[in-house]
């Protein structure tokens, strides 16, 4: 059953406090070098539809040649950003090769893929961001349900004056993390009461995310996007506690193989000063 927008006794509407809160964005350095990607997916029953922060972008190659209409998701919980490896063969980006380790929640393996330098520019957005290191993989397993469309902003008052264009035959091939902040700078946030979606106006322009509680849904959809560098920090991390432990570090002890290739990249970085 659709959710109405709630209405105070006069009839008017009822708006919620800090409805419409300007922000100021905040500065982060994109981090830098190999990545290690995780992507965690899930199925199971749902009572209600959700909505992610699923965004209409048009997306080009480093050398603008070519431009693509397509849906991008906002993730904040991942630091880097994938690409559908059919969108960057739209836009005839070739890329630079790469390996990462692709990790689910039932398995770990080696991929080969692609960094593309790409450009992600809003629909009726005047700012155009860089995307420097898009690695390129076969799929993105965010479901269509997922993706807002007109008669969900249209039922809660508090989306009053939002407007987000809607695609006809498209699927999100692109999922930006935060190695892009300025894509999640929250210029405007529209809320209504618990429980209810919420908006988020960024430089790329408008998303809606939340229970829309207009249809039911079979799928759960979650994203986790590590660094490869910050597994290499733990593991070193690990190993100068156990150096310099009180207990005796046993040197017969069999390492494992990510210890080892920390313990390598380690020894390589050392500068001997006379």
């Amino acid at each position: 059953m659709l959710h109405p927008a709630e209405t105070a006794k006069d009839g008017k509407k009822d708006v919620p406090e800090n409805q419409n809160e300007e922000r100021k964005p905040d500065s982060h350095a994109a981090p830098t070098g190999n990545v290690q990607t995780g992507h965690c997916g899930a199925t199971g029953t749902i009572k209600n539809r959700v909505c992610l922060r699923v965004i209409p972008v048009k997306v080009f190659g480093k050398d603008r040649s070519c431009e693509k209409i397509t849906y991008a998701i906002r993730d904040e919980g991942s630091n880097t950003t994938l690409v559908k490896e059919s969108l960057v063969e739209e836009l005839n980006s070739n890329g630079q090769p790469i390996d990462f380790t692709l990790t689910t929640m039932n398995n770990v393996s080696q991929e080969s893929g692609r960094s593309h330098f790409l450009y992600v520019q809003g629909l009726g957005q005047k700012d155009c961001l860089e995307i420097p290191n898009a690695l390129s993989v076969k799929s993105l397993s965010v479901a269509r349900s997922c993706i807002p469309n007109k008669e969900d902003i249209a039922k809660w008052r508090h989306f009053d004056g939002i407007s987000i264009p809607e695609l006809d035959n498209t699927e999100v091939t692109i999922l930006i993390g935060t190695d892009v902040p300025e894509a999640h700078w929250k210029l405007e946030e529209r809320r209504g009461r618990k429980k209810e979606p919420y908006a988020i106006r960024t430089p790329l322009g408008w998303s809606v995310a939340g229970p829309m509680e207009s249809a039911s849904a079979n799928e759960v959809s979650s994203f986790f996007i590590r660094s490869e560098d910050d597994i290499l920090t733990e593991k070193v991390n690990k190993m100068f506690q156990m150096d310099f432990s009180e207990t005796t570090y046993c040197q017969d002890s069999e390492m494992s193989l990510e210890d080892k290739r920390a313990l390598a990249i380690m020894e390589q970085s050392l500068i001997v000063v006379d």
